[in-house]
């Protein structure tokens, strides 16, 4: 008698495995910290508005809002670009 197809390749797979790290993450808070580490380490070089505002308001001249006027209005010519290029 011929072993229904899920059982086969349970049977042929099973072998398969995650990568072994040396840890063993039997708590869910464990694996919880690995993530949230990983995220962590990841986000750690982008840019986001407000260290971009920061930058270019330490490195230029500008006076008061400008720098934030400036970064809007870039933002909606994006958004616009963006929107224009999606519809041709």
């Amino acid at each position: 008698m011929a072993l229904p197809r899920l059982t086969g390749a349970i049977r042929v797979f099973g072998s398969v495995s995650a990568e072994d790290t040396g840890t063993c993450y039997t708590d869910g808070r464990d694996l919880w910290e690995k993530r949230r580490h990983a995220t962590r380490k990841q986000t750690q070089g982008v840019l986001d508005y407000h260290r971009l505002e920061k930058i270019i308001g330490d490195r230029t001249k500008a006076e008061g809002n400008t720098v934030t006027r400036m970064l809007r209005e870039l933002y909606k010519l994006g958004k616009d670009f963006g929107r224009h290029w999606a519809v041709v």
